[in-house]
Protein backbone atom coordinates (compact mmCIF):
# COMPACT_ATOMS: atom_id res chain seq x y z
CA UNK A 1 0.00 0.00 0.00
CA UNK A 2 2.71 2.72 1.01
CA UNK A 3 4.60 2.15 -2.03
CA UNK A 4 1.97 2.58 -4.38
CA UNK A 5 0.77 5.79 -2.43
CA UNK A 6 4.81 6.99 -2.54
CA UNK A 7 4.04 6.41 -6.23
CA UNK A 8 1.29 8.51 -6.56
CA UNK A 9 2.84 11.30 -4.92
CA UNK A 10 5.85 10.68 -7.15
CA UNK A 11 3.61 11.47 -10.11
CA UNK A 12 1.82 14.33 -8.31
CA UNK A 13 4.71 15.98 -7.50
CA UNK A 14 6.23 15.21 -11.44
CA UNK A 15 2.76 17.17 -12.58
CA UNK A 16 3.32 19.58 -10.51
CA UNK A 17 7.18 20.92 -11.16
CA UNK A 18 6.19 20.30 -15.01
CA UNK A 19 2.90 22.78 -14.81
CA UNK A 20 4.97 25.12 -12.88
CA UNK A 21 7.71 24.71 -15.63
CA UNK A 22 5.30 25.32 -18.51
CA UNK A 23 3.65 28.26 -16.43
CA UNK A 24 7.79 29.48 -16.48
CA UNK A 25 8.54 29.00 -19.98
CA UNK A 26 5.02 30.63 -20.99
CA UNK A 27 5.50 33.41 -19.23
CA UNK A 28 9.14 34.28 -20.65
CA UNK A 29 6.85 33.65 -23.93
CA UNK A 30 4.37 35.89 -23.49
CA UNK A 31 6.87 38.77 -22.39
CA UNK A 32 8.43 38.51 -25.49
CA UNK A 33 6.30 38.73 -27.82
CA UNK A 34 3.13 39.72 -26.04
CA UNK A 35 -0.52 37.73 -25.97
CA UNK A 36 -1.69 37.99 -29.71
CA UNK A 37 1.62 36.79 -31.64
CA UNK A 38 2.79 34.46 -28.79
CA UNK A 39 2.27 30.70 -29.95
CA UNK A 40 1.41 27.46 -28.17
CA UNK A 41 4.79 25.97 -30.57
CA UNK A 42 6.73 28.80 -28.79
CA UNK A 43 5.69 27.88 -25.94
CA UNK A 44 6.38 24.14 -26.49
CA UNK A 45 9.98 25.00 -27.41
CA UNK A 46 10.44 27.28 -24.91
CA UNK A 47 9.44 24.81 -22.54
CA UNK A 48 11.17 22.18 -24.11
CA UNK A 49 8.26 20.12 -24.21
CA UNK A 50 6.34 18.23 -26.70
CA UNK A 51 2.82 20.43 -28.15
CA UNK A 52 1.02 17.43 -26.83
CA UNK A 53 2.37 17.26 -23.79
CA UNK A 54 1.92 21.28 -23.02
CA UNK A 55 -2.04 19.91 -24.09
CA UNK A 56 -2.40 17.80 -21.60
CA UNK A 57 -1.90 20.46 -18.52
CA UNK A 58 -3.87 23.49 -20.39
CA UNK A 59 -7.07 23.57 -22.57
CA UNK A 60 -5.44 26.59 -25.12
CA UNK A 61 -3.40 29.49 -25.16
CA UNK A 62 -6.29 31.62 -23.57
CA UNK A 63 -6.23 29.14 -20.27
CA UNK A 64 -2.06 29.34 -20.11
CA UNK A 65 -2.24 33.11 -19.90
CA UNK A 66 -5.10 33.29 -17.15
CA UNK A 67 -2.72 30.69 -15.12
CA UNK A 68 0.38 32.59 -15.76
CA UNK A 69 -1.31 36.11 -14.19
CA UNK A 70 -2.95 33.79 -11.37
CA UNK A 71 0.42 32.54 -10.29
CA UNK A 72 2.12 35.97 -10.78
CA UNK A 73 -0.49 37.18 -8.77
CA UNK A 74 -0.16 34.51 -5.84
CA UNK A 75 3.13 35.37 -5.34
CA UNK A 76 2.25 39.26 -5.38
CA UNK A 77 -0.09 38.33 -2.71
CA UNK A 78 2.46 36.70 -0.30
CA UNK A 79 4.22 39.65 -0.43
CA UNK A 80 1.83 41.86 0.49
CA UNK A 81 0.51 39.94 3.48
CA UNK A 82 3.83 39.89 4.53
CA UNK A 83 4.16 43.59 4.15
CA UNK A 84 0.85 43.88 6.24
CA UNK A 85 2.20 41.39 9.02
CA UNK A 86 5.65 42.94 9.68
CA UNK A 87 5.88 44.90 13.49
CA UNK A 88 6.63 48.17 11.59
CA UNK A 89 4.72 51.19 11.72
CA UNK A 90 1.92 52.49 8.92
CA UNK A 91 4.45 54.62 6.55
CA UNK A 92 7.14 52.08 5.91
CA UNK A 93 3.93 49.24 5.37
CA UNK A 94 3.09 52.19 2.70
CA UNK A 95 6.45 52.65 1.78
CA UNK A 96 6.93 49.05 1.17
CA UNK A 97 4.02 48.34 -0.57
CA UNK A 98 4.65 51.12 -3.23
CA UNK A 99 8.43 49.77 -3.42
CA UNK A 100 7.31 45.87 -4.16
CA UNK A 101 4.39 47.57 -6.54
CA UNK A 102 6.88 49.28 -8.65
CA UNK A 103 9.14 46.75 -8.72
CA UNK A 104 6.18 43.99 -9.50
CA UNK A 105 5.33 46.15 -12.16
CA UNK A 106 8.81 46.24 -13.94
CA UNK A 107 9.48 42.33 -13.92
CA UNK A 108 5.92 42.07 -15.21
CA UNK A 109 5.56 44.90 -17.41
CA UNK A 110 4.71 43.29 -20.06
CA UNK A 111 1.96 40.78 -19.03
CA UNK A 112 0.49 43.52 -16.61
CA UNK A 113 -0.11 45.98 -19.79
CA UNK A 114 -1.35 42.97 -21.56
CA UNK A 115 -4.15 42.11 -19.05
CA UNK A 116 -5.34 45.97 -18.34
CA UNK A 117 -4.55 47.92 -20.83
CA UNK A 118 -4.06 46.30 -24.39
CA UNK A 119 -7.69 45.98 -25.85
CA UNK A 120 -6.67 43.19 -28.11
CA UNK A 121 -5.70 41.06 -25.42
CA UNK A 122 -8.86 41.43 -23.10
CA UNK A 123 -10.88 40.95 -25.87
CA UNK A 124 -9.50 37.41 -27.03
CA UNK A 125 -9.16 36.22 -23.81
CA UNK A 126 -11.88 37.50 -21.22
CA UNK A 127 -14.39 38.56 -23.83
CA UNK A 128 -13.96 42.40 -22.34
CA UNK A 129 -15.86 45.06 -24.46
CA UNK A 130 -13.30 47.93 -24.96
CA UNK A 131 -15.31 50.68 -23.84
CA UNK A 132 -15.49 49.33 -20.33
CA UNK A 133 -11.96 49.02 -20.29
CA UNK A 134 -10.41 51.28 -17.56
CA UNK A 135 -6.74 52.16 -16.41
CA UNK A 136 -7.29 50.67 -13.10
CA UNK A 137 -7.32 46.81 -12.02
CA UNK A 138 -9.91 47.07 -9.74
CA UNK A 139 -12.62 47.95 -11.94
CA UNK A 140 -12.37 45.02 -14.81
CA UNK A 141 -15.94 43.79 -14.64
CA UNK A 142 -14.71 41.11 -17.40
CA UNK A 143 -12.32 39.30 -15.47
CA UNK A 144 -12.97 36.05 -13.96
CA UNK A 145 -13.75 35.81 -10.67
CA UNK A 146 -10.22 33.83 -9.32
CA UNK A 147 -8.51 37.20 -10.67
CA UNK A 148 -11.22 39.75 -8.94
CA UNK A 149 -10.31 38.09 -5.70
CA UNK A 150 -6.83 38.11 -5.74
CA UNK A 151 -7.12 41.75 -7.16
CA UNK A 152 -9.51 42.35 -4.17
CA UNK A 153 -7.35 40.58 -1.65
CA UNK A 154 -4.59 43.67 -2.77
CA UNK A 155 -6.98 45.94 -2.04
CA UNK A 156 -7.71 45.16 1.10
CA UNK A 157 -4.38 44.92 2.56
CA UNK A 158 -3.64 48.56 0.89
CA UNK A 159 -6.75 49.43 3.32
CA UNK A 160 -5.73 47.37 6.40
CA UNK A 161 -2.08 49.52 6.05
CA UNK A 162 -4.39 52.80 5.78
CA UNK A 163 -7.01 51.98 8.65
CA UNK A 164 -3.53 50.75 10.93
CA UNK A 165 -1.79 54.38 10.01
CA UNK A 166 -5.10 55.95 11.18
CA UNK A 167 -5.55 53.94 14.25
CA UNK A 168 -2.25 54.40 15.51
CA UNK A 169 -2.53 58.47 14.57
CA UNK A 170 0.07 58.31 12.08
CA UNK A 171 -2.58 59.42 9.32
CA UNK A 172 -5.63 61.99 10.04
CA UNK A 173 -8.76 60.52 9.47
CA UNK A 174 -9.93 60.31 6.25
CA UNK A 175 -12.08 58.63 3.60
CA UNK A 176 -9.75 55.27 3.65
CA UNK A 177 -12.06 53.95 -0.05
CA UNK A 178 -10.45 57.09 -1.83
CA UNK A 179 -6.95 57.46 0.00
CA UNK A 180 -6.67 54.04 -1.18
CA UNK A 181 -7.92 54.90 -5.03
CA UNK A 182 -5.54 57.88 -4.89
CA UNK A 183 -2.50 55.71 -3.82
CA UNK A 184 -3.06 53.06 -6.40
CA UNK A 185 -3.71 55.95 -8.84
CA UNK A 186 -0.67 57.22 -8.01
CA UNK A 187 1.74 54.24 -7.86
CA UNK A 188 0.45 52.83 -11.53
CA UNK A 189 0.39 56.66 -13.35
CA UNK A 190 3.74 57.00 -11.95
CA UNK A 191 5.10 53.21 -13.22
CA UNK A 192 2.80 54.04 -16.31
CA UNK A 193 3.45 57.89 -16.91
CA UNK A 194 4.78 56.82 -20.43
CA UNK A 195 7.47 58.47 -22.88
CA UNK A 196 6.46 61.81 -23.48
CA UNK A 197 7.48 62.40 -19.36
CA UNK A 198 10.96 62.91 -18.88
CA UNK A 199 12.69 61.40 -16.17
CA UNK A 200 14.79 58.55 -15.15
CA UNK A 201 14.10 57.35 -11.06
CA UNK A 202 15.35 54.59 -9.34
CA UNK A 203 12.45 52.36 -7.12
CA UNK A 204 14.06 53.88 -4.28
CA UNK A 205 13.53 57.31 -5.75
CA UNK A 206 10.05 56.66 -7.37
CA UNK A 207 9.02 55.50 -3.71
CA UNK A 208 9.92 58.79 -1.81
CA UNK A 209 8.43 61.07 -4.72
CA UNK A 210 5.01 58.98 -4.67
CA UNK A 211 4.33 58.89 -0.35
CA UNK A 212 5.54 62.66 0.09
CA UNK A 213 2.70 63.03 -3.07
CA UNK A 214 0.34 60.71 -1.14
CA UNK A 215 1.12 61.99 2.77
CA UNK A 216 2.21 65.52 2.18
CA UNK A 217 0.06 66.26 -0.76
CA UNK A 218 1.43 70.27 -2.56
CA UNK A 219 -0.13 72.66 -0.27
CA UNK A 220 2.79 74.89 1.36
CA UNK A 221 1.45 75.11 5.19
CA UNK A 222 3.53 78.59 5.41
CA UNK A 223 1.50 79.85 2.98
CA UNK A 224 -1.35 78.65 4.87
CA UNK A 225 -0.45 79.56 8.20
CA UNK A 226 0.21 83.19 6.15
CA UNK A 227 -3.42 83.37 5.03
CA UNK A 228 -4.72 82.53 8.35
Amino acid sequence: MSEIYNKSEREKHRREDNRRFILQAAEKVFTRFGYVDATMDAIAAEAQFSKATIYKYFENKPDIFFHVILHSFDEAGSAYQSILNRPSDAESKLREFAHFSLSFYKQKENLIFQLFMDHKTLEKIFNVDVKDVTLSPEDHPGLPAALQKKISSFIDIQQKILEEGIASGEFRPVDVNSARSILGALIRGFHFRGPLLPGKYTTEESVDIIIDFFLNGIRNRDSRQKEI
